[in-house]
Parts: C-alpha cells; structure tokens; sequence
C-alpha cells in the first residue's frame, strides 16, 4: 500500500467494484490494512492461549540456525522455498510448506533411525 490518500482511492474503487459485480462490500479497517490485520492475527493467536507466533518464528529459525538442515529441507520440498524471517506475522508460507515440512521431518527421521 502507499499513502492514505492512495490506499482511501484505492478502498474506493473496490469497494465500488465489489457493490457493482458481486453485491457485497468490504470491510473497512483504516487505511493502513496490513499494520491492523498483523495485530488482528497477533491478539487473537494470544487469546488461544498458543504460542503460535513462537512456533512460526521457530520454523524460520530451524533452518536458518542450520545449512545442513536446509540443504535437507531443499532437497526434499517440492516448492524449494524456505519460511521468511516474517512467517510469524504472515504465517501464508509456512503454511504453504507444511506439507513439505512434515515431508522433511518424515524423512530425515528415517535417516537417524
């Protein structure tokens, strides 16, 4: 999004759009959607009483910390693409990549065994 005069314009047209072709509208939250939408995510993970921003950062972390994990993670994955350092506070990825993920653990499980 750029400024507020920008994302307002932009609101705007979609909302129009959305009255015109689908007979609906949006929801406006503000003009700065993504900083409300994060803190959205973020109170209601700390509602459920999970630690599920800790357990994103974790997965960005796990292969970071180490090469020879992420090579292991890279070979395996079909997608070859690796959790950001932001998965915490847009979780999209590694949840693109949880089937890849389970799929890593699964095997490189099988050669400690």
């Amino acid at each position: 999004m750029d400024g507020p005069a920008v994302n307002w314009k932009l609101f705007n047209v979609l909302q129009a759009d959305f009255k015109k072709y689908l007979s609906c509208t949006l929801i406006d939250v503000g003009s700065c959607t993504l900083h409300i939408l994060k803190n959205c995510f973020k109170h209601s993970n700390r509602s459920t009483l999970r630690d599920l921003e800790g357990f994103l950062a974790s997965i960005y972390w796990l292969f970071i910390d180490s090469p020879a994990r992420r090579e292991d993670y890279l070979n395996i994955s079909l997608t070859k693409k690796l959790p950001t350092k932001f998965c915490k506070h847009t979780p999209e990825r590694p949840l693109e990549r949880w089937g890849d993920l389970k799929k890593c653990i699964k095997e490189v499980g099988k050669e400690n065994l």
